[in-house]
């Protein structure tokens, strides 16, 4: 994770009901990676306009709205998913991230030399998009533009290469078939979905300072040992919850439109991969 949808075509994934669910159960997952914080970044109590990117389902943005009752959260996607009974001080957009933004900039006053309130962002963040977004050195280079002087910017991203630890009883194959399958058929899409590998160094091409980094793994399953093994056991469990749920969606329309694969390919490797997640012998996890 860093702190410091692409011109409306269709997206990666579908969003259907089982899918909306899987978001808002994957936040919580998140959550619980970030000791139940929303978010890393050192923000002020003064921060106040918020923009949220692929905001889904926009449970991220309404639980800031709703601890952060002074600050306007906006959140922005391609999808109209989100619901209708929401906090006050939240609002959602219908938006293509990766398409020119029109939000007011940050210009100091020729005078003063202060930016006004209503101008600028304090806190942009983005979570999950790496199968979505196509060129994210320019969405670095918006979202600086926009923020105003002192503002932050978080990536709560993944990596979407399988692993499997050396010791494991067993070592993955079919889950790693399904990660390199779905890597491969996102390049030929435009998307790199290993994206957040470079992230550091493309920030501070934008124009951040004090870029920081911090690691997660999600183990898919309960099988880790050791001094924090209790939450790391109950993170497997639920990002083994929300991975498994993911697979088909994650896999069909990829592996599909970019290469060539019939449904009854994708279906039968989801099922071996299932199978083999279900499978406390792999101890297998994902980077984020």
């Amino acid at each position: 994770m860093a702190v410091s949808s692409s011109s409306l075509d269709p997206y990666a994934l579908p969003n259907d009901e089982p899918e909306l669910e899987r978001l808002d159960f994957q936040h919580r997952v998140w959550r619980l990676s970030l000791d139940g914080a929303l978010y890393l970044s050192p923000l002020p109590p003064s921060t106040n306009s918020v923009l949220d990117l692929g905001t889904g389902t926009g449970i991220w943005a309404i639980e800031f709205a709703d601890e952060n009752p002074s600050a306007t959260v906006t959140g922005v996607d391609l999808s109209p998913v989100q619901p209708r009974w929401i906090p006050p001080n939240c609002q959602f957009q219908i938006d293509d991230i990766e398409e020119e933004w029109t939000y007011p900039l940050p210009i100091p006053d020729p005078t003063s030399g202060e930016v006004s309130g209503a101008r600028g962002l304090d806190f942009v963040h983005g979570r999950m998009l790496s199968l979505g977004v196509k060129d994210w050195p320019c969405l670095f280079r918006q979202s600086f533009t926009h923020l105003r002087p002192g503002g932050y910017f978080e990536a709560q991203e993944f990596d979407l290469t399988a692993h499997c630890e050396p010791d494991s009883p067993k070592q993955g194959v079919a889950f790693r078939k399904w990660s390199e399958n779905v890597i491969g058929a996102a390049k030929k899409a435009g998307i790199n979905a290993q994206a957040s590998r470079h992230f550091d160094q493309q920030l501070r091409e934008a124009g951040f300072v004090d870029v920081t980094s911090k690691h997660f793994r999600w183990p898919v399953g309960p099988w880790p040992e050791g001094e924090n093994s209790k939450k790391e056991k109950t993170l497997g469990v639920w990002a083994q919850r929300n991975i498994v749920a993911g697979l088909e969606a994650g896999a069909l329309g990829m592996l599909s439109r970019y290469e060539g694969w019939s449904k009854e390919q994708v279906l039968e490797l989801v099922r071996e991969a299932r199978e083999e997640m279900l499978d406390m012998e792999f101890h297998q996890y994902l980077n984020m």
